[in-house]
């Protein structure tokens, strides 16, 4: 692959990354900065498979996909898997993720996250039956930051035992009401935005004014003499 004015888009990449915070790009800057344009082209041809679903072969999610890499399968079908983690938090630790390579949540096909989520539904009482665990513990880490160490969307499924030593609690301490408040209406705002809950809304006025028309129709049959 022949790329031009690689040093415009080295700009332009560097000019994106330095609107994230440091340490959600870690040294990503400078390794652009000293790239080669070798280096540069590879960078582009993988953030484009990366956006287009493609498997690379830097991710080990999608060599354990490709057969490449050896894992333990308790679920397979076209669109999803799910492995048994070899570095378990707990015993039964396991890892669910789509088949095309997705780094966040929002890049997933509905279809294919509601039935990772239908997965976790019917998987978590065979977990607490099986492995008699006390509980289970959902986690997703979505960026670096946040302990996602595969660029791929997965979601770990972890059963939890009374001496598992594991710990997801966190600092308790109350805000502001009115940083709440401020937070939840710039929220409100947003989601107000969303496609998804409009048509969710229009659809169920439809439907209203279905069955109403259908109790109409009805009441007037009766009254209608034979």
């Amino acid at each position: 692959m022949a790329i031009k004015n690689i040093e415009e888009i080295r700009k332009k990449i560097l000019e994106e990354l330095s609107r994230y915070p440091k340490e959600k790009i870690g040294n990503l800057m400078e390794e652009i900065e000293s790239a080669t344009e070798e280096e540069i082209e590879q960078f582009i041809l993988n953030q484009q498979k990366m956006q287009q679903g493609q498997q690379t072969n830097e991710c080990i999610f999608c060599n354990i996909i490709l057969g490449k890499t050896e894992t333990i399968k308790i679920y397979e079908d076209n669109e999803i898997m799910a492995i048994l983690d070899i570095m378990p938090a707990s015993l039964g630790h396991i890892l669910i993720f789509p088949k095309q390579h997705k780094h966040f949540i929002q890049e997933v096909d509905d279809t294919v996250l509601s039935k990772i989520f239908v997965f976790i539904k019917k998987i978590s009482p065979i977990i607490i039956q099986i492995l008699k665990a006390e509980g289970i513990s959902i986690y997703i880490p979505q960026g670096q930051i946040a302990g996602q160490r595969i660029p791929h969307f997965s979601i770990n499924i972890i059963p939890r035992y009374s001496e598992d030593k594991l710990n997801f609690d966190w600092q308790r301490e109350k805000k502001e009401k009115k940083d709440l408040e401020k937070i939840a209406e710039s929220l409100k705002k947003e989601i107000n935005k969303i496609k998804f809950f409009q048509k969710e809304t229009e659809k169920e006025e439809i439907e209203e004014k279905s069955n109403k028309e259908k109790e109409r129709v009805i009441k007037l049959k009766r009254k209608i003499p034979r």
